[in-house]
């Protein structure tokens, strides 16, 4: 029997002991989305609200794990996969979702 998967809004690849990408992944409760010049365009706690900005930006973005909750796991799925995990949790002015 497969186990079955769940599906959320954001996920980020968890690390190994070596610092290396691992196969588990982390709920992500909250992404933002930098610019490539490194500016936040916002932050976003819903999958929907994303798409839609995603809609209107122009040039290369990035998505990154602003929050995560939970331990590694194998059975996630998410709607959108971050680049990686922020090293800052500071509370910016704009969020959307």
């Amino acid at each position: 029997m497969h186990d079955r998967m769940e599906e959320v809004d954001f996920v980020v690849r968890g690390l190994d002991d070596d610092g290396q990408p691992s196969r588990a992944f982390l709920q992500v409760s909250e992404v933002s989305l930098i610019d490539e010049n490194g500016q936040e365009l916002g932050r976003f706690r819903d999958a929907g609200a994303l798409g839609r900005f995603l809609f209107k930006v122009r040039g290369k973005v990035k998505l990154i794990a602003a929050d995560t909750r939970g331990l590694p796991r194998l059975d996630l799925v998410g709607k959108y996969c971050c680049y990686e995990q922020s090293s800052l949790q500071s509370a910016p002015e704009t969020r959307h979702g």
